[in-house]
């Protein structure tokens, strides 16, 4: 999320040369996926397992 936030700083500077927007604006995509995709795993993890009734005879 730092990064992230690093590259929208530079994109949102106005020292930043028009060259650089375009590769810029990619790496925030890409960033932003990942980012995303860690936090579905994230909740994905988190959710509570219900497990079945214990029978020790079916070990």
């Amino acid at each position: 999320m730092a990064l992230r936030d690093k590259l929208w700083a530079a994109f949102n500077d106005e020292r930043t040369q028009p060259r650089d927007l375009s590769p810029l604006t990619l790496r925030l995509k890409e960033i932003q996926a990942e980012i995303e995709a860690l936090d579905l795993r994230d909740e994905q993890e988190a959710m509570p397992v219900e497990d079945g009734i214990f029978d020790p005879e079916s070990i």
